[in-house]
Formats: C-alpha cells, sequence, structure tokens
C-alpha cells in the first residue's frame, strides 16, 4: 500500500474523468481489435493500455487494476483462438465490452456521487456516447455481414437500450436542467452534446443510428463507411465533450466545498458496496438472458462463468 499526497476533491474529480475518458477509448479500440479478428486496430490498443495504466497510476483510486489485467487478457486469448481456430469473435466481443463497461461504471459511480444531477446526467450521457462509439465501430469491423449479425441477443438488445438512454438524458437535460446551462462553460458543454457544430456526416450518421435503434441497420452502412472513419469522427466529438467538461465551472462549484482527499491508492480502489452491487446486477442481468434466450444448463454455465471469476477477483482485490 502506498499513500499519495492529499489532492483537492476537484482535482481527484478531474483525474477520474481523465481515467474515464482513457478507458472508454481503450474499450472501444478493443472492441473494434476483436471484432476484426486482430487484423486492425493492435497498436492503438496497446498504445491506449498504456495510457489508461498511466492514468491508473497517477491517480486517485477508481479501478481494480487486476480485473482490467484479466479483461485484456481474455481478448487476448479470444483473438488469438480465432486466428489459430477461426471461431466467432461476435460473442467474445460483447464478453469484453460488458466487463469494460463495468469497469466504467465504477469510475461513473465515483464520479456523479458528490455532483450536481445536471452533472451526473452529463457524465453518464458521455458514457453513452463512448458505448455507441464502441458498439457501431465493432460491427462496422468485422470482416464480413455474417461475422457481424452472429452477436448475442443479449449485445442487440443493449445497443438498443444504450441509444434509448441517450434520447431519454437529453431530454431531462432539455426540460429539467436548462437553469445549470446559464454561464458560457456550460452553455459549451450544451453545444457539444447537442453535436450543432459537429461533423455533417457524423450527424448524418448519428441521426441514421438512432432513428433505427437496429444492429442490422449499422450493418448495412459497412460499404459506405469503414470502422476507422467512424472512430475518428466519433473520437473527435467526444474529445469536445470531455474538454468542455473538465472547462465546465458548475463541476469545479459541486466539489468546491468538498474535503481533499487522502488517496489511499490501493490495487482495488472500489468500495464494497459498489462490488456489491456489481456482482448483483450481473448475476441477476446474466439470468434474466437466459430467461429470455432460453440457453441450456451448459450454455449458462459457460456464460456466466467469467462474471463470477471477475467479481471474485475485484472482492479479492479489496479485501487485500
Amino acid at each position: 500500500v502506498r499513500l499519495k499526497p492529499a489532492m483537492s476533491a476537484y482535482q481527484a474529480w478531474c483525474m477520474r474523468l481523465e481515467l474515464l475518458h482513457v478507458l472508454q477509448k481503450e474499450r472501444g479500440c478493443t472492441s473494434m481489435w476483436i471484432a476484426s479478428g486482430g487484423a486492425d486496430f493492435e497498436l492503438a490498443v496497446k498504445n491506449l493500455q498504456t495510457l489508461v495504466d498511466e492514468k491508473i497510476s497517477r491517480g486517485p483510486p477508481g479501478i481494480c487494476v487486476e480485473v482490467l489485467s484479466q479483461i485484456r487478457q481474455m481478448a487476448h486469448d479470444g483473438v488469438q483462438e480465432h486466428i489459430m481456430n477461426g471461431t466467432s469473435t461476435g460473442p467474445l466481443f460483447y464478453l469484453v465490452f460488458a466487463r469494460y463497461t463495468d469497469l466504467c461504471e465504477q469510475t461513473l459511480e465515483l464520479l456523479c456521487e458528490k455532483q450536481a444531477p445536471a452533472g451526473s446526467m452529463l457524465c453518464r450521457l458521455k458514457e453513452d456516447f463512448g458505448r455507441e462509439r464502441a458498439f457501431v465501430g465493432a460491427i462496422l469491423a468485422f470482416p464480413d455481414e455474417a461475422s457481424a449479425m452472429q452477436l448475442p441477443s443479449a449485445a442487440c438488445a443493449d445497443y438498443t437500450l444504450c441509444l434509448l438512454h441517450q434520447s431519454e438524458r437529453w431530454a431531462d437535460i432539455k426540460t429539467q436542467h436548462l437553469h445549470w446551462f446559464q454561464h458560457e462553460p456550460e452553455l459549451n458543454v450544451l453545444r457539444k452534446f447537442s453535436m450543432e457544430s459537429a461533423d455533417p456526416k457524423l450527424l448524418q450518421i448519428h441521426e441514421y443510428v438512432h432513428k433505427t435503434r437496429d444492429i442490422t441497420a449499422v450493418v448495412a452502412m459497412r460499404m459506405q463507411l469503414s470502422a476507422a472513419a467512424w472512430w475518428d469522427l466519433m473520437t473527435d466529438q467526444l474529445e469536445g465533450i470531455h474538454e468542455a467538461l473538465l472547462a465546465s465551472t458548475e463541476m469545479r462549484r459541486a466539489l468546491a466545498a468538498e474535503k481533499p482527499e487522502e488517496a489511499l491508492h490501493t490495487s482495488a480502489g472500489i468500495t464494497f458496496d459498489l462490488l456489491c452491487r456489481e456482482m448483483y446486477r450481473d448475476v441477476l442481468a446474466t439470468v434474466g438472458i437466459w430467461i429470455l434466450d432460453g440457453r441450456k444448463l451448459a450454455d449458462s454455465v459457460a456464460m456466466v462463468l467469467p462474471i463470477i471469476l471477475t467479481s471474485a477477483a475485484m472482492l479479492q482485490c479489496y479485501i487485500e
């Protein structure tokens, strides 16, 4: 265990926001790398892994590094299995995507716990954008349409739910939280999320994706849009959103009265309460998928085993 100097609540918040930002990028690039069968994005994945590790080592507690290592190993082993034996990468993509999303959710919990409702909703809306970037990027990165259509039914449902959450959060912000956007830094946040200055091509794609809310519609775009082009368009927009959130005076004001954090740096960096809720949600969601899909017992055990192992590793991190 290594003690770090105390930092202000706002400094800790900014560093967690930076960590979440690069972790979202690692999730997106890894998703596309897996979907491509290891053919593309490998260098980008390695560079982002290095950047995430740097953010973790310098920042306050945020995620369990052992779990992150397990996810990365799972992705690597799965891609190697595909290269050697031609196994489908669809199920692997979604399993790794879901594990990364759990880690992002843990960091989001810490980011949002002391923020005003509008600030919390904006952070969660950015995560919805990041999930959309990873999902669409992966679908476009599959080598053929058949591979892209081999995703688990849970992935298709998750994709639709992500887009619905985006629409609901955006509507809520515009109807209930406009008073939060009284000053220029916050108005800039609003402009970035509304995409009023976004690339026209991104606007067209974004509107199409939200209108259809169907993975098959994204598959149909494969001839006109590459995964790399989508990544560049969406990442440019998310970079602007990230910078706008960091510059928000209301975000800073919400944390101004908080005491400095004694940043006890352990390998876990997550609370026992959060662990329990994550484990409960994972198992409950998996059981729901079995019921909806009518999976056989053997398939069910194969699906839930990685979740149990990952959750157990998280708990071990915390106890140590």
